[in-house]
């Protein structure tokens, strides 16, 4: 902590001092990481910026095929892992494009933003997806 009360992040290098075999003491370099420190952070938060956008759909802000099949795989590993049931629980909403086609897509956008907001994954045409480790559907539905 600086004397402003601003946060300083300081590296330190130390060494042992070795003389006639025996240690009679070491030596240390500090230097000031701070900047470093601060752009290393500024770049975690872009990356997490960007990868947030790579698999959220923009109209909808519900998450895209990408991030499902990610899902998938990684639900499947541990379902295979443990030897366990996999759930996937699909809802397919009939005709939506004429809810598109009547009222618009920013519309159509919205109540997908409304009617998922718990699972927030979805995939391809008007889909919902639930995915779970679970025994079976009845202990997912609980």
């Amino acid at each position: 902590m600086a004397r402003d009360g601003s946060e300083v992040w300081i590296g330190q290098n130390v060494q042992l001092v070795v003389e006639g075999g025996r240690v009679s003491g070491f030596q240390a370099v500090c230097r000031d990481v701070t900047d470093r420190r601060r752009v290393e952070e500024a770049l975690r938060e872009s990356e997490e910026k960007y990868r947030e956008l790579s698999i959220v759909d923009a109209l909808t802000g519900l998450y895209n095929s990408r991030h499902f099949h990610e899902v998938m795989d990684r639900e499947q590993n541990r379902a295979n892992r443990y030897n366990q049931p996999l759930t996937l629980l699909m809802i397919d909403i009939d005709d939506f494009k004429a809810f598109n086609d009547a009222y618009g897509h920013v519309d159509g956008a919205g109540y997908w933003r409304d009617s998922d907001k718990s699972s927030k994954v979805r995939c391809g045409r008007p889909t919902l997806l639930f995915v779970t480790a679970a025994r079976s559907l009845r202990s997912c539905c609980r």
